[in-house]
């Protein structure tokens, strides 16, 4: 699990403050979405590791919404790229990004 420190240098890396976040358990937990500003999410951080510790894995959108929402329609403009590299040592996946041409990644989220 990601300590508070690592998880507000994750948000304050990838999202300006005034950012919308989308925070909810990864299916087939349960849990509560919530919607908090990037400049607010250190209070979220307390509830979110509380519900890491029961075994939930909680999702933080790559992009910001534009509106509370779980679609596409509330997603905003991208101002990012990300891969999602399932079943991949991270040695594997540098390989595939330095063949593909792609530059070493700036954040890594495992």
């Amino acid at each position: 699990m990601m300590s508070e420190k690592q998880m507000a240098t994750h948000v304050e890396t990838l999202f300006a403050p005034e950012d919308l976040l989308e925070i909810r358990p990864v299916p087939p937990f349960k849990g509560k979405r919530r919607f908090v500003k990037a400049g607010d999410f250190n209070q979220a951080i307390p509830e979110i590791q509380a519900e890491n510790k029961t075994g939930a894995h909680i999702y933080i959108c790559a992009l910001p919404r534009t509106r509370e929402g779980g679609t596409a329609a509330d997603v905003g403009l991208g101002n990012k790229l990300w891969m999602d590299f399932d079943h991949k040592t991270f040695r594997a996946v540098l390989r595939i990004l330095k063949k593909a041409g792609f530059p070493r990644p700036t954040v890594v989220v495992n």
